[in-house]
């Protein structure tokens, strides 16, 4: 009897994905082409004067920061911000194709649009950066269900699982918070995902048991055993994570399965909330799909990982080395990934390519803003294919810091 119909086991999926990355290796940049460095100075250039209509806009906004924002400056703040990403989505100016339209036509900005709501009706203290977090798995979600033939919709599973782990984090991650009361949460979160819940519950646990439940309405315990079980993966992933705070640095071995399984089962769990069951093929591709976005988080946060003693395949290096051996191991694992695991599905080619960019658009980045992380070498490559000089994304990130920080304290209104 196949043992994907019998049992979800984490072990099997750490093993095939840790295989499919140890087998990760070639030329990222095969297929790629070149761009000038006129090409790029053109690009640069579209870019400065769409940022710099986009400032004009929302100057009149700027004031605005110290009140809430009125239903109709929220919805014209909204406008101007999907004005500025449509604009530089048709002009081409970071991929080769324009796909922002294509995803609206899809369904992605009504799917956005009524996550947003919904969180605001069901929680209106949450901040900006916790719904920005939740939306991403919103987004991701959505690619999963295009990915296996699913009409993009927001079904109270992707609204409750969205919505879970930035509840959880900022539960786990108050300093307020005793670490026996951080304990005891888990174990009766483990107790409410294996569907034992107490019965008396703190205002900030109800918030989150209450996502379970949401869950619980959609897909019936005994009619989807694994949705729980994926749920409880994550859980038991946490767990194992913890042994990433150390005040020794730990070995590559140990810390790649541990990343493995943390974002492997982040993703395996999103696929399951949006079609209840999954092949062995969409379960391998979403545990992978997670696994490398969980690195090209790491990658992201080497600085403050490093700082916190949080060990990843990246932190775990000393400051002055350089990580071009990582990188295009990372790159040559997407790209594994999303080759090996066949969908069969109208738009998987589509969401391929675009997935391909974006993360490579990711990592190109984070080189652009740190080009110490990288040798010249491979700084030279990566810029040669990039539609931007590398420098340029430190320029273009220190245009929108300012208004980041200004729109922080009401942002979460924003949306």
């Amino acid at each position: 009897m196949d043992v994907w119909n019998e049992e979800l086991d984490h072990r099997v999926l750490i093993e095939t994905s840790l295989e499919d990355f140890a087998e990760s290796s070639g030329n990222p940049f095969k297929d790629l082409e070149k761009v000038s460095l006129f090409e790029k100075l053109l690009h640069e250039k579209d870019a400065k004067k769409i940022i710099e209509r986009f400032m004009k806009k929302i100057e009149p906004f700027r004031n605005l920061k110290n009140r809430s924002l009125t239903p109709q400056e929220k919805d014209g703040i909204r406008v101007l911000f999907l004005d500025l990403a449509e604009e530089m989505d048709s002009r081409k100016i970071f991929f080769d194709e324009p796909f922002l339209g294509s995803f609206i036509e899809m369904g992605y900005l009504e799917s956005t649009e009524s996550f947003f709501s919904e969180a605001e009706r069901h929680d209106s203290t949450l901040e900006f950066t916790d719904l920005f977090q939740a939306v991403r798995n919103v987004w991701i979600m959505n690619s999963l269900q295009l990915m296996f033939a699913e009409k993009i919709r927001m079904t109270p599973s992707v609204f409750s699982y969205s919505m879970l782990y930035p509840y959880t984090d900022n539960f786990l991650d108050d300093p307020e918070i005793s670490l026996s009361r951080k304990k005891a949460f888990n174990e009766r979160l483990q107790k409410v995902l294996e569907g034992n819940g107490p019965s008396d519950a703190s205002p900030e646990e109800a918030k989150i048991f209450q996502m379970i439940h949401n869950i619980e309405l959609q897909y019936q315990r005994k009619d989807y055993p694994r949705v729980y079980k994926s749920l409880l993966m994550i859980q038991d992933a946490q767990v194992h994570s913890l042994s990433q705070n150390n005040p020794k640095k730990l070995s590559p071995n140990v810390l790649l399965p541990i990343s493995f399984y943390k974002g492997g089962a982040s993703v395996l769990a999103d696929g399951f909330l949006c079609k209840g069951e999954l092949t062995e093929i969409e379960m391998n591709f979403s545990f992978g799909y997670g696994a490398f976005l969980q690195l090209l988080d790491d990658l992201q946060d080497i600085e403050c990982d490093r700082k916190d003693n949080h060990w990843t395949l990246f932190s775990i290096k000393h400051q002055e080395e350089i990580y071009d051996k990582e990188i295009v191991k990372l790159l040559c694992y997407i790209d594994k990934v999303l080759c090996k695991y066949r969908l069969y599905s109208p738009d998987e080619e589509m969401l391929k390519r675009i997935i391909r960019e974006c993360t490579r658009l990711m990592i190109m980045d984070v080189v652009g803003q740190n080009p110490h992380l990288v040798s010249e070498k491979l700084y030279k490559s990566l810029e040669s294919y990039s539609k931007v000089r590398l420098s340029f994304f430190k320029e273009y990130h220190e245009k929108f810091s300012d208004w980041s920080s200004l729109f922080t304290p009401t942002a979460d209104s924003v949306e």
